[in-house]
């Protein structure tokens, strides 16, 4: 299958099906939020910059992709 259909057939999954598509955004989300807390924890602080924010953003969809991409059972 071609990568153009296999976009295709997530979108129409992402639109279809209500469940699935909070499937992925709460994935995002926490993936987001993570990155965010474990970052400021590293870094010790109470309060993030825009800069900082920007960063997080980066590591957070990179995590998401590399679960994505993960193979299962391994």
């Amino acid at each position: 299958m071609k990568k153009k259909n296999l976009i295709a057939d997530l979108v129409k999954a992402l639109k279809s099906d209500r469940e699935y598509r909070r499937s992925w955004e709460a994935n995002i989300a926490m993936g987001f939020k993570d990155c965010y807390y474990k970052y400021q924890r590293f870094n010790g602080k109470k309060y993030l910059s825009h800069f900082d924010i920007h960063g997080i953003s980066n590591k957070a969809a990179s995590d998401f992709i590399d679960a994505l991409c993960r193979k299962k059972g391994g």
